[in-house]
């Protein structure tokens, strides 16, 4: 056995053998994969996913060009470079198979889970002022990292593939934090090692995640309680954060860059006033409070309503004031329980709603690092009990931990697609216009490889069933261009209202479009649906001008080049529209259809020999892939029709 010290968490007698430390880390390890699960079979869900990686082509590899484009952009308002660096290995080795990501996310959550029970152990030994017995720390510290591994509010992170900067960042956080304590209660010889591991980590977890700015704040508060390190003199204690509230500062700019980059995430202060931010801020200390105790009805998106000022929104917010000043009046009898809300507050903040960028008023992925402490606090309750009854403790353990994996692991079923996550967020909540226009989308696109005609036509009307529904809760303009798609596909299925409908849909398509230029946002999907719109009823020019647009703010989707190639074949502008098929191949070059095109648009051109390759180019693809049904034939008869090439 080994008694370890309170002042500095350190074993001071013989240290327990290996197996005792690492039966609890492969306990907590075994339980989270079997809480997790469902995950590991999962497949992209229509909630970024699609936006960030399967329609999206610039994080595809390791090449110098792929990685300055990791370290520059602000692709959908964040600054992650070390998080597309690691799906861009991933990638490399799955390609686009959704489970070997969603096996990353887990093991990487694994590893935080492991690197947290070290850490808790520590900070539960220097939270004790007398000496407690290593068994009564150790299964203190099981508890609180199995509270935090498999707890319901951990799914939304590790489940979706668009939040690894959740679990890739909290892996550094935590591990900071550890390195900070360590800095802190070592010997001089090795403080200045650990204050280097300590800024490489948060340095690490920037780089991952923008979250991680509150560590000096952090820092500060764990400096009061446990480390009791606040009477250093003054000048040596605020140096020593100089250099991580400048790395803050830093990666604090690049996130205000990167959202106001993004298509009108930053909500402006006229939409949303100061007084709805601070209602909102205090309701997120009690929601995630709340769900942290009882975590049921969990969904992936909770709306900001019209109004903050309301009883169900009040009575919360009011809550957490009041809790707020009964532990700053209990401070000194139960300094934990301050020290905890206080961390808790200070990691919650950059996502609370002072700064509010997005359409949710609280989201469970936002719990990945700020209810850290309160897994502290249970770990610490059954340390207390683990001191008086030894039993009792791990069988409490024993009971949250599989109590709470239960839960996750019906959770984790919720993610395994886009049509559950949907389904089950409409369950919880009928009225979520997110939840409507997502599903509907999905069913949009997915219905498309649909040949029954009936049964393409049931999809295209549960799709519009959505997007009205949708409508009747909100005047959202992404529903109007929803069922504008919906129009547009009736027309490929109905020939003879063919005409008709594609008004409709342009109408409807339309509306939407203005309605978000007169609100100030407009997505560039939007234009790139009102130019093939146009296209789709013969206003070539206008769809042309429209896709100019997408083009620019889309310079590596293929998709915007494709249609507007069409446009300006319509034009019979032929050398722009094969440029604009070229840009497409960039990305898609074993598309025999865009080969094909290529071709024709190079022999309309007057340029044979261009025309010739293309053609032969897309020949051969259809010969090694057979999904391109057709293209052989048009190409053949694209290549008789060339003038024969002259004799040497």
């Amino acid at each position: 056995m080994s008694r370890t010290e309170p002042q500095t968490g350190r074993d001071v007698t013989t240290r327990a053998g290996f197996w005792s430390r690492a039966r609890p880390l492969l306990l907590i390890v075994s339980l989270c994969v079997a809480a997790f699960a469902p995950v590991l079979t999962a497949d992209w869900v229509q909630w970024d996913d699609d936006r960030n990686f399967t329609e999206h082509w610039a994080w595809r590899g390791l090449s110098l060009d792929h990685l300055a484009w990791m370290f520059t952009t602000f692709h959908m308002g964040h600054y992650q470079p070390l998080s597309w660096l690691s799906l861009g290995i991933d990638w490399t080795v799955f390609g686009l198979d959704a489970r070997g990501f969603h096996a990353t996310n887990l093991a990487i959550h694994g590893f935080t889970t492991v690197a947290f029970w070290f850490v808790a152990r520590r900070v539960l030994a220097l939270a004790t002022a007398s000496t407690v017995e290593p068994h009564a720390v150790e299964i203190g510290a099981t508890c609180a990292a199995a509270f935090f591994a498999v707890h319901p509010l951990r799914v939304e992170s590790v489940a979706w593939i668009t939040e690894r900067r959740d679990v890739l960042g909290g892996l550094f956080f935590v591990l900071a934090v550890g390195a900070w304590v360590r800095h802190a209660t070592s010997l001089s010889s090795h403080r200045r090692l650990w204050y280097a591991a300590t800024f490489v980590f948060a340095l690490l977890s920037l780089l991952s995640k923008a979250s991680a700015i509150v560590l000096p704040a952090v820092f500060v508060v764990l400096d009061v309680w446990p480390l009791r390190r606040a009477k250093l003199a003054s000048a040596r204690w605020l140096l020593e954060k100089l250099p991580f509230l400048a790395l803050s500062c830093l990666f604090g700019f690049l996130a205000m860059r990167a959202q106001l980059a993004a298509d009108s995430a930053v909500v402006a202060i006229d939409r949303h006033g100061m007084a709805d931010r601070l209602v909102q801020a205090a309701y997120s200390l009690a929601f995630y409070l709340g769900k942290t105790v009882w975590p049921t009805d969990l969904v992936p998106i909770r709306e900001l309503p019209a109004s903050l000022f309301e009883a169900r929104f009040l009575v919360p917010a009011m809550s957490a004031v009041v809790l707020t000043a009964i532990l700053f009046a209990f401070r000194r009898r139960h300094p934990a329980f301050l020290a905890a809300w206080i961390a808790y507050a200070v990691i919650l903040s950059p996502t609370s709603g002072v700064a509010q960028a997005g359409p949710q008023l609280v989201a469970d992925r936002y719990s990945y690092f700020s209810t850290l402490p309160f897994a502290l606090l249970v770990g610490g309750f059954v340390m207390w009990i683990a001191r008086r009854n030894r039993l009792g403790a791990r069988v409490a353990t024993a009971v949250l931990s599989i109590g709470l994996a239960v839960l996750t692991n019906s959770q984790s079923e919720a993610w395994r697609n886009t049509r559950t996550l949907w389904e089950h967020t409409l369950g919880v909540d009928p009225d979520s216009s997110v939840a409507r226009h997502n599903l509907g989308s999905w069913i949009l696109v997915h219905g498309a490889s649909e040949v029954d005609p009936v049964r393409r036509t049931a999809q295209l009307m549960e799709a519009r069933d959505h997007f009205e529904h949708g409508l009747i809760v909100t005047q959202r303009p992404q529903f109007d261009i929803g069922l504008g798609l919906v129009a547009g596909q009736l027309a490929d299925l109905d020939p003879a209202h063919a005409t008709e409908l594609r008004r409709e849909a342009l109408e409807r398509i339309e509306r939407g479009v203005r309605a978000g230029e007169a609100l100030g946002r407009v997505e560039t999907a939007w234009r790139f649906q009102l130019g093939a719109a146009l296209l789709g009823v013969g206003r070539n020019a206008d769809a042309r001008r429209e896709l100019a647009i997408v083009v620019r703010a889309w310079p590596d989707n293929p998709q915007g080049h494709r249609v507007l190639a069409l446009a300006c074949a319509a034009e019979h502008d032929w050398t722009d529209a094969a440029h604009h098929v070229e840009l497409a191949l960039r990305v898609q070059e074993t598309d025999a259809l865009l080969w094909l095109r290529l071709g024709t648009f190079r022999a309309r051109a007057g340029q044979v020999d261009e025309a010739r390759v293309a053609l032969e180019r897309a020949l051969d693809l259809t010969r090694v892939n057979p999904a391109f049904p057709g293209v052989a034939e048009l190409a053949s008869g694209e290549l008789k029709a060339l003038p024969k090439k002259r004799s040497p």
